[in-house]
C-alpha cells in the first residue's frame, strides 16, 4: 500500500509522526492531580511506550491546597526536566521513548458553574489575576495551557494577562454566546477545550462555532467515539479539520490495572467501558452518573473511528491522510521547540489492523 501520511511506500504499515495528547489528566492510575516525580517519570514513559510523544499534564478544579501542590510539584518537575533538554541531560529522568511534556494544562478553577461538568461546582472561581499569577509562580512558569469561560465577570483581563505571559488561553466549560466568544479572541484567547463538550452549542447560538468559522480559533475534540459521537465528529472535522485536533481527555483509568481505586482530583471515579464516570447510586451519591474523561489510547482512536464509519456509512471513508494528521499536525505547530524533540519519533499502524478498511 502507499502511505499518504509520510509520503512514503509501504506493503505492511502506515507511518506517521507521534501523537500528541494536549489534554490527558492521568494513565495508569496515576492522577496527575496526586503524581509524585517518580509517578511523573513513570506517566511519561508509559504514554511514550503507546505511541505518544508529547502532551500536556492537565489539573482540574479542586480545593486550594490541592491544586496548588499539583502545581508545585508539577513545575518543580517541568522545570528541572527543561533544564536536563536544554544541557542534552534529560536521560536522567527518563528513556529517549518516552512522552515529553509540553507544560501544565490547567482545565480550571475559572470556569461556568453552568457548564462545571465533572469539576467541583464549589471550588470554582471567578476570573482573578491575583489567583492566576499564584498558580503561575507554584509552578514555576510551566504552565502551557489555561482553560477559561470568557462569560464570567474579568475573563477579558484574565485572558489578555495570560496571553501576554505566553500562556496559551482557550475557551471551555463555558454558556458563553458567539458575541463574547469573539471578543475573548479579540482579548487573546486562540484555542477551545474539548469542542462540544461542556459548552452551549445551538443552531441559533452557535457559540464557539463562529470563531471556529472565521478561522480565529483551533480547537481539541476529544476522539474517543464516546464524548463526541463518531458521526458528529466526522462531519465537524470535514467542516473544520484544519483547526482540528484530537485528545484522550483520559484520566487513571486508562492502562489501570483491575480493581485499582481510582481518582481525578478530589474526586472518585470509576471505569465502565471505555470511559470513566463519576457519581450516581453505585458511588453512593443520589445525582446520575457524570462522564469524567476517557479510559482509551490515544493512538487507538483512528481505528475506533474508522471502524465506527465503516459500520455507518461504508461507501465514504476518508483517507489515512485525511484522519492521521488530527493527532500530530496542529500541536506540533502550537509547541514548535518541543516538536524538535521529538521530531525523529513516530508510530507504525500495522496493515492488519486496517483489514475492515477495503479503500486503503
Amino acid at each position: 500500500m502507499v502511505s499518504k501520511v509520510m509520503g512514503h511506500q509501504s506493503q505492511l504499515e502506515i507511518r506517521t509522526p507521534a501523537f500528541w495528547d494536549l489534554h490527558i489528566h492521568g494513565v495508569s492510575g496515576i492522577d496527575f492531580m496526586h503524581a509524585s516525580s517518580r509517578e511523573m517519570i513513570e506517566a511519561c514513559e508509559v504514554l511514550g511506550r503507546h505511541g505518544i510523544g508529547a502532551f500536556a499534564p492537565t489539573l482540574l478544579t479542586a480545593d486550594p491546597k490541592l491544586l496548588e501542590d499539583a502545581c508545585a510539584r508539577w513545575g518543580r518537575f517541568l522545570f528541572e526536566l527543561s533544564h536536563a533538554v536544554a544541557s542534552g541531560g534529560r536521560d536522567v529522568f527518563f528513556s529517549r521513548t518516552a512522552a515529553i511534556p509540553v507544560g501544565l494544562h490547567l482545565e480550571g478553577p475559572f470556569l461556568s458553574p453552568k457548564m462545571a461538568g465533572a469539576h467541583p461546582a464549589k471550588r470554582l472561581r471567578k476570573p482573578s489575576l491575583s489567583y492566576a499569577w499564584r498558580l503561575f509562580e507554584r509552578a514555576r512558569g510551566q504552565i502551557a495551557i489555561m482553560t477559561v469561560a470568557p462569560e464570567l465577570p474579568g475573563a477579558p483581563e484574565l485572558i489578555r494577562k495570560l496571553t501576554r505571559m505566553g500562556i496559551r488561553v482557550q475557551i471551555g466549560h463555558t454558556a458563553a454566546e458567539a458575541a463574547v466568544i469573539n471578543r475573548a479572541c479579540r482579548c487573546g484567547a486562540t484555542g477551545v477545550t474539548h469542542l462540544f463538550n461542556a459548552m452551549m452549542v445551538h443552531h441559533r447560538a452557535p457559540g464557539v462555532l463562529s470563531a471556529l468559522a472565521q478561522g480565529r480559533l483551533t480547537a481539541e475534540i476529544i476522539t474517543d467515539g464516546i464524548h463526541v459521537e463518531s458521526e458528529f465528529l466526522r462531519y465537524t472535522a470535514s467542516a473544520i479539520g484544519s483547526r482540528l485536533y484530537g485528545v484522550s481527555d483520559a484520566c487513571s483509568a486508562l492502562g489501570a490495572p483491575a480493581q485499582t481505586a481510582l481518582t481525578l482530583g478530589s474526586l472518585k471515579v470509576r471505569r465502565q467501558g471505555d470511559a470513566a464516570y463519576v457519581g450516581g447510586a453505585r458511588a453512593g451519591l443520589p445525582s446520575a452518573p457524570v462522564l469524567a474523561g476517557g479510559a482509551t489510547w490515544l493512538t487507538s482512536h483512528p481505528a475506533r473511528l474508522l471502524r465506527s464509519w465503516k459500520r455507518s456509512q461504508p461507501t465514504r471513508l476518508p483517507s489515512a491522510a485525511e484522519v492521521f494528521p488530527i493527532f500530530y499536525r496542529i500541536p506540533s505547530r502550537l509547541f514548535p521547540r518541543k516538536a524538535r524533540l521529538i521530531r525523529h519519533r513516530g508510530n507504525r499502524f500495522r496493515r492488519s489492523d486496517w483489514k475492515f478498511l477495503g479503500s486503503y
